[in-house]
């Protein structure tokens, strides 16, 4: 006789009936936009089947365009610590170490850039339906992007790569001290969105418009990337000033916080009379969003003169992600 046909049971109790594995949740957000700084990138999410540990599962979260761990050069096959609620949960391989995720650095075709590649491995099997938050630090690049098509997908248990979904709508706490120049904007939270490195504020003024009076110069100013020991800060156009080419006292708020080259005192500048230019290295880290202020003396000219458009310009910025590579990191930063 013929076989009879079983009835099934409805549903997902059809005998070897396999769901589709699919993120019921991928969503991702970031601490900060400013360049070279240290991003706090967080991923929640969520799969409608269970990961286990004997199919080697894992997740795989890539395209995370320029985003460098350590140095540029031991960047290309690392791991990353891993924090908030669930880092415990994953590891940087199968059987590897809790709390670390396994990073890669890979090359993009016809580019000399590349992008992060971060692998989650479960050390226990996962329900269907669990909520995980991970967090990890990268640093950011030095130069702007538009926050990048992260995918996510998972492996072992097979995914189709997707989209994360994006943070676009919380606004970031102001990172300075309550400075408007300072405030963030719906959609920072972007994942590794970069803003170009800048001066947020750049301001001069004097004590004295009178002519062969002594002067005190003040500036001010703020980066958004960290100005490392030993930038050069360059104040030029000052034309007219009587001042002979010598090293100068500076003064002020931050005064301290500079010397005239490299082997001088701190408090000092350089003044070159033929240039009309006022040089001076920084003696310690400025870190990103400080107020800077400082002042200098100079003689002013005999002659009526109209205000000249002073400039300033911060050069030699060491930072470990610039312009990072796969193959190597670039050269001083520039910002004016």
């Amino acid at each position: 006789d013929s076989p009879v046909m079983l009835d099934a049971e409805p549903g997902a109790a059809a005998p070897l009936y396999i769901i589709s594995p699919e993120f019921t949740q991928k969503f991702m957000n970031q601490s900060t936009p400013w360049p070279g700084s240290t991003n706090t990138l967080t991923l929640v999410f969520s799969m409608n089947v269970p990961l286990k540990v004997e199919c080697e599962s894992a997740i795989v979260v890539s395209n995370l365009l320029q985003a460098c761990v350590g140095s540029c050069l031991d960047s290309a096959d690392s791991f990353v610590p891993l924090s908030c609620n669930d880092a415990a949960s994953f590891s940087n391989a199968l059987s590897g170490t809790a709390s670390q995720g396994k990073w890669e650095a890979l090359s993009i075709a016809n580019s000399d850039t590349f992008a992060g590649q971060l692998t989650l491995f479960p050390l226990s099997d996962t329900m269907a339906g669990d909520e995980f938050t991970i967090c990890f630090n990268i640093g950011n690049p030095i130069r702007a992007q538009s926050s990048p098509a992260i995918e996510i997908q998972s492996t072992g248990i097979n995914s189709d790569p997707v989209l994360v979904d994006k943070d676009v709508s919380t606004v970031l706490p102001n990172p300075c001290d309550g400075a408007l120049v300072c405030e963030f904007s719906a959609g920072d939270a972007s994942p590794l969105k970069v803003y170009d490195p800048t001066l947020l504020d750049h301001n001069i003024g004097q004590s004295s418009p009178y002519p062969c009076d002594n002067n005190t110069i003040t500036v001010t100013f703020r980066s958004n990337i960290d100005i490392s020991q030993s930038a050069i800060v360059t104040i030029s156009n000052l034309a007219g000033v009587s001042t002979e080419s010598m090293h100068i006292m500076v003064a002020g708020d931050n005064g301290d916080n500079f010397k005239a080259t490299s082997s001088a005192a701190v408090g000092t500048a350089a003044w070159d009379e033929f240039t009309d230019k006022l040089s001076l290295v920084v003696d310690s880290e400025i870190l990103a969003g400080t107020l800077i202020v400082f002042n200098f003396t100079i003689q002013n000219p005999c002659c009526e003169q109209e205000s000249p458009q002073v400039c300033i310009r911060v050069s030699r910025i060491s930072a470990p992600c610039n312009q990072c590579t796969a193959t190597g990191c670039g050269s001083g930063v520039t910002i004016a």
